[in-house]
Order: C-alpha cells, then sequence, then structure tokens
C-alpha cells in the first residue's frame, strides 16, 4: 500500500527495524544525502547567523533532517555527514566547538540512557557493516576494478567492471581502472586544490559549495 506525501509516494513495507524509508523516486541513499545535506547547511547558517529566530528555524531545520537521516539508514550519507562536520571542525574553531559539545550529549546520552542504543546500530545496519551482502558486493566490486587496473597501471583500461560491469562504487578506484596512473595524476589536481579551498572556506563560515565539496 503506497501514501502520498507531498508530491512523492512512500512504500509503506517496513515490518522490521531494519527496513529503510524509500521513495518510489527517491532510493534510501538519495535520501540520506538529501537529508545530510540539508542538516549540514542548517548547521553552518546556524554557527554564523546571531539572529535568534533563525538559529531557532535551523535548529529545527537539523532535528528534522536528522530523523530523515535515521530514517533512511543509508550508511554511506551518515559517514559522509560526520565526516564533513568533523573536516570543519579541524579548521573552523566554532565549529570544533559545537562538535565536541555535541560528541559530549551524545556520550552522557549513552552513558545515562535506559533505551537500548544497540538497536541504533541495527537499525542504522552498522552492526552488519562489511558482511552484509551491499558491503560484500562492492568490495568484491573494488577487488575486480584494481585487477582490471593492475593489467594497465599507467594508461587505465576499461570504463566499466570488465566482469561485473556497471562502476565500483569508488571514485579513485574508479579512475585508476578506466585511466591509470596518468589519469589519476590529473585527476588529484583538482581534488587537492578542493580540499585547500573548501577549508579556506570553511575557516570563514562555510559555503554550499564547500559543503557538497567535502560531502560526496
Amino acid at each position: 500500500q503506497s501514501t502520498g506525501i507531498g508530491i512523492l509516494w512512500v512504500d509503506q513495507t517496513t515490518s522490521t527495524p531494519t527496513d529503510r524509508l524509500g521513495f518510489e523516486r527517491i532510493n534510501p541513499i538519495s535520501l540520506g544525502t538529501m537529508a545530510g545535506t540539508t542538516l549540514l547547511i542548517a548547521y553552518f547558517v546556524f554557527l554564523n547567523d546571531r539572529d535568534t529566530k533563525v538559529r531557532v528555524m535551523m535548529s529545527g531545520i537539523m532535528a528534522l533532517s536528522l530523523i530523515l537521516v535515521y530514517l533512511a539508514a543509508s550508511r554511506g550519507p551518515i559517514v559522509s555527514l560526520f565526516g564533513t562536520i568533523a573536516f570543519a571542525a579541524l579548521v573552523n574553531r566554532r565549529a570544533a566547538i559545537s562538535l565536541s559539545l555535541g560528541i559530549l550529549a551524545f556520550i552522557a546520552a549513552v552513558i545515562f540512557s535506559v533505551v537500548d542504543l544497540s538497536g541504533l546500530a541495527t537499525t542504522l545496519r552498522f552492526d552488519v557493516a562489511g558482511s552484509d551482502v551491499n558491503s560484500t558486493s562492492r568490495l568484491d566490486y573494488i577487488a575486480e576494478a584494481y585487477d582490471a587496473f593492475l593489467q594497465s597501471p599507467v594508461y587505465g583500461r576499461v570504463f566499466e567492471l570488465p566482469i561485473s560491469g556497471g562502476w565500483p562504487h569508488n571514485y579513485f578506484v574508479e579512475v585508476l581502472m578506466s585511466t591509470g596512473l596518468i589519469g589519476m595524476a590529473i585527476f588529484l589536481v583538482p581534488v587537492t586544490r578542493g580540499l585547500f579551498e573548501s577549508a579556506r572556506i570553511f575557516k570563514i563560515g562555510g559555503s554550499i559549495g564547500a559543503v557538497l565539496f567535502i560531502q560526496n
């Protein structure tokens, strides 16, 4: 049975805690990434805007976005989300302070919680990371791509996995497989420049462009 939410349709098939929220046109990974992006933008607006009304609004948006990240239960967007916040904290003192307070709040919740927090890892599928079908299949894809790279390490060999088809779900491995060490050297130039530029932008408060670059 499907129920309309806005202009989207949600397939109501959640029968176990490990089922993820899925839309007809947006899969859980895209949904989690979208929610993570919204949360990050709201986070930096909160840090840089001193208007109380704006901060209250951003707090609400962050809470709703975090709930959506939880419901989507996709590991990749969650890792990207917290990796981006951690990167910002390394170069922005205000972000570091807020991140530290968040970590302390989480530790306090773990210590004093009466809820079984192991259920959270189950819902977000971190308890099976590395052993479930999605994890093992992607590791197989990466291994296949690496083998293809070794057959032509300088110039690359193929633009899709030679046996499985498709791509290895990893930018760097895919560049090595497709264009070899020469392509990787060229690819690392804009990536490295983007990292330094994002760090510079994060120091002065962050922007959507820097957030999206690091998140992805």
